[in-house]
């Protein structure tokens, strides 16, 4: 995320990601390094502050999020570049373009990498399906304050017109929950998809790999060592039996 100078972000619009609100950032708060460490924006008359985990700056406003979404979202593209390191890896080895030495070292490296990504994509689908949860109980909350809404209507306990206004609130809300969850559940089923992309393509590295050559200090190749098999035959001695020829005298 490239940060604009700091005077350039105060009056710089403010939205939230699924259209609950919009603001203007009014303060700046910058650590020691003069970088900001939070935002102070105005939001319908009330002052909010947001972490950088919770934004996005881009050229035109300043974008609100959960930061699980943006963890997710830079994970993906942490495992779509990952993806693309050990196809072309392999895509090199089966041409022969690589040597031995370092496909090994390059292999452990995305070995390392895969168990980082791995771990990550794990924990990251975790707090994504306890984040929909919560996402979830607001929207069955929504239903019935709906449903309540509606009774409140028959029974003509309210204006038609204080009705719409209040209806029509409660279903933006209803409208931007659905969407966080619907986004949420795409994510998950995208990490969740790549990671399994991933494992599939290491397990079939391993599978296919042929013997790498082993060179012995003298520079030679090692020779090949004989299967289990040939090692326990025992070798056949042949045994030349002279047959004795008998003669018979006269």
């Amino acid at each position: 995320m490239s940060v604009p100078p700091l005077p350039k972000l105060i009056g710089k619009s403010v939205k939230e990601r699924y259209g609950r609100y919009r603001g203007t950032v009014v303060a700046v708060e910058t650590d020691e390094n003069n970088q900001p460490k939070a935002i102070v924006y105005e939001n319908g008359g009330i002052l909010v502050r947001s972490d950088p985990s919770c934004f996005e700056i881009n050229e035109t406003e300043v974008e609100i999020a959960p930061p699980i979404v943006y963890q997710g979202e830079r994970l993906y593209q942490e495992m779509s570049v990952f993806m693309v390191r050990e196809e072309a890896l392999l895509n090199l080895r089966s041409k022969g373009v690589v040597s031995a030495e370092v496909y090994r070292e390059v292999d452990d490296e995305l070995e390392d990498a895969y168990e980082i990504l791995l771990h990550k994509g794990e924990e990251t689908v975790r707090k994504l399906e306890k984040r929909l949860k919560n996402v979830e109980i607001r929207r069955d909350w929504i239903y019935r304050l709906l449903m309540n809404l509606e009774v409140v209507r028959r029974m003509k306990l309210t204006k038609e017109k204080d009705h719409a206004t209040a209806y029509e609130k409660l279903e933006k809300e209803l409208f931007t929950a659905l969407n966080e969850a619907d986004e949420i559940k795409r994510l998950t089923i995208d990490i969740t998809s790549m990671m399994s992309n991933i494992q599939q393509i290491r397990e079939q590295d391993q599978l296919e790999q042929a013997p790498l050559e082993i060179v012995q200090p003298n520079g030679s190749p090692e020779p090949p060592k004989k299967s289990g098999a040939e090692i326990s035959k025992p070798e056949e001695t042949v045994v030349e039996v002279k047959k004795e020829t008998s003669v018979e005298l006269a």
